[in-house]
This record gives C-alpha cells, structure tokens and sequence, in this order.
C-alpha cells in the first residue's frame, strides 16, 4: 500500500491521467491536491485497484475519479469540482463518498456498462455501487440502474434524475 500526505499533483495538459492506480494496488492519499492542465482524470482506478482518499480536492480534470473493473473508493472530508464529472464508474465499480461535497461540475456521477443504455449523454451501470453519506451535491446526480444508498446527503441546485 502506497500513503501520500500533503501532496500536489498537477498536469501539463498532455497527460492522460494524473494517478494510474491498477492491478489490485492500494493508495491512501490525504491532504492533496489534484488537478489541472485539463487532463482525462484526476485519479483512475482500474482492475481491482482500491483508494482511500481523506480531505483532499480533486479539481479542473474531465473526470474527478474514475473506477472500474471491479475497483473501490472512499472518499472522506473530499471536495470534487470544476470536472465534466465529478465521479465516473463501470463496470462493478464501488464507491463511497462520506462528507464529501461534488459541485461546479456537469455531473455529480456517470457511469457505463456494457449493454451501454444512453440517457441524455450519460450511459449508466447496473452493477456498480453508490454510498453517499453527509454529502453536499451541487450539480447533476445521474443515478439509473445503479445499486445505491443515500444518508444524510443534500441535493441542491439542480433538477435530480433518480431512476
């Protein structure tokens, strides 16, 4: 397992994505900032990889974190914003976000899976898992299809889809 503390990780716009996390690997990241240059995703997750990520903000990337293949998040005291979307799943992904706040961003979460069901520009996942709890949602929550639960969580701002 992989712990960054404090740590700031920017992009000049040619990479991809900012963290790669793959092949059953572990992070903790807390107190970072990641973001910038435009790039695809400020962190991706991918083929079981797992991350917990406290008090740390995920800014100006096409996608705040991306996870697939079975990968798994934790968000914690988090701030996702100014992406395309803010929380990005496929294919029996699983994440969860506790006091966290998603705004400025297109979407709050989006998601595909293989059958691709297209729903105004976002596809959705019917075996990904959504925990939200104690979180403040200031744009698009997109959820159809998608196993989940909702605490103590604010939606504000925008018309919600709930499906």
């Amino acid at each position: 397992m992989w712990t960054f503390g404090s740590c700031c990780v920017r992009a000049d716009g040619d990479l991809s994505r900012e963290f790669r996390i793959t092949e059953q690997a572990s992070i903790n990241l807390e107190n970072c900032c990641i973001g910038g240059g435009g790039s695809a995703a400020g962190l991706f997750l991918d083929c079981q990889a797992s991350v917990v990520i406290k008090s740390t903000v995920i800014q100006g990337v096409q996608t705040g974190i991306g996870a697939m293949h079975s990968a798994s998040g934790f968000l914690c005291n988090s701030t996702i914003r100014e992406t395309k979307e803010a929380v990005y799943m496929h294919d029996c992904a699983a994440m969860r976000l506790h006091d966290c706040v998603l705004e400025r961003s297109r979407f709050a979460v989006a998601a595909t899976s293989s059958q691709m069901i297209p729903c105004y520009m976002v596809m959705f996942n019917v075996d990904a898992e959504l925990e939200m709890v104690g979180c403040l949602v200031k744009c698009r929550l997109w959820m159809k299809g998608i196993a989940s639960e909702l605490s103590d969580t604010e939606l504000r701002g925008h018309r919600q889809h709930l499906l």
